[in-house]
Order: C-alpha cells, then sequence, then structure tokens
C-alpha cells in the first residue's frame, strides 16, 4: 500500500478538467508538497508508470497548471490541453519538504500542539515517501523486487510504447501476441533469451 501516491484518471473536457477531492486520500502539510503528472492521450497504467520510472514526465505547477483548493479539489488549468474525449493517467504524490523544518522552535516561544504536531507530521510524512520510493534489496545487494508477484497472475500490457532491453545473461518472458510500437526495440542480449509464449 503506497502511503504518499495514488493513481487516478481525468477524461480532457471543453472545460477546466477536475478531480474530485475524495480521490486525494493522503494528507500533507502544503499545497506545494502535491506534485501532479498526467500521462499522454490513451496512455495505459503500465506505459505511465513506464515513463514516470525514466524520469520523462514533468511535473506539472501549482498555481498555472493547476489548482488545489482547501478542500483537496484539483482543477487543471491546462484548458485546450487535455485532448476532450481522451483519458489520460495521473499520478498525485506527496512531496514534502525534506531540506526545511516545517516547524521551526526558537527559545522562550510558545509550543502549541499544533506546532508539535505538525513537526511530527512532517517527520511521519518524510518516512512514508521514502518507503514508498525504496526498492527492496536482497542480501546479495540486488533489488528484490524486479518481476515478482504474490498474486497467481502477472498482466502486462500487450504493446511495447518504449525501448527496453533485456538485462545481460538474463531470460524474459512474454504472454503474446505482443506489439512493439512505433519505432520502439525490445533488445534481446545473445546471452539472454525472451519467449514469448
Amino acid at each position: 500500500m503506497a502511503y504518499s501516491q495514488i493513481y487516478t484518471t481525468v477524461t480532457g473536457a471543453d472545460t477546466n478538467e477536475t478531480i474530485d477531492a475524495s480521490v486525494l486520500t493522503f494528507p500533507y502539510l502544503k499545497k506545494s508538497h502535491v506534485e501532479i503528472r498526467i500521462s499522454g492521450a490513451g496512455d495505459s497504467l503500465i506505459t505511465f508508470k513506464e515513463a514516470l520510472s525514466a524520469d520523462s514526465i514533468a511535473a506539472l505547477t501549482l498555481g498555472t497548471d493547476y489548482t488545489l483548493s482547501d478542500a483537496g479539489l484539483i482543477t487543471f488549468i491546462i484548458t485546450g490541453t487535455l485532448a476532450t474525449s481522451s483519458v489520460y493517467q495521473v499520478q498525485l504524490k506527496r512531496n514534502s519538504d525534506a531540506t526545511a523544518r516545517y516547524v521551526d522552535f526558537t527559545d522562550g516561544s510558545v509550543v502549541t500542539e499544533g506546532n508539535l504536531d505538525d513537526a511530527q507530521k512532517q517527520q511521519i510524512y518524510l518516512t512514508q515517501e521514502l518507503t514508498d520510493n525504496t526498492v527492496p534489496i536482497g542480501p546479495d545487494g540486488s533489488s528484490t523486487s524486479g518481476n515478482k508477484t504474490n498474486n497467481p497472475l502477472w498482466e502486462h500490457a500487450h504493446t511495447y510504447n518504449s525501448n527496453y532491453t533485456i538485462g545481460s545473461n538474463n531470460n524474459a518472458i512474454s504472454a503474446g501476441p505482443v506489439t512493439i510500437g512505433g519505432s520502439y526495440s525490445v533488445t534481446v542480449p545473445a546471452e539472454s533469451t525472451w519467449v514469448i509464449a
């Protein structure tokens, strides 16, 4: 379970698009700590997550690209950018400021419950964000996340919309049929195998 990020969708409209406040289920200290990234029109969630992993989608700018009401309603101010009737994947992610204290106590000042709560919330939020962004490491120092699941089925998109290289001395399997979109490619090193079943 992610503590500080949510994926949802928004459909392009002739007016400003909105995301209901009930979707934004994680708390935050400041509106500027909420980052929003949007996929290309019609992209699948898998394709969107691949682009996010490649760090190829910039966060939108609060006040320029969207507003966030005190109640949590997100309104996109980028009218005309989202194609009407097209569906877009959206990542809502909390990114608290780790470089500055949210509450700075000074000698002789009055300490309130609110101050103490906010100082503690900042630490909890930063820890949650770290947890959400941590890749599990095995005893040998390698990532243990890989393509593993505890679910009885593993799903993947049938169209590859990005370049992919199978790791050297690794094998891969895909459930077919598969399509490699556009000018993308899948590279299989000589010491590796890709099976499409």
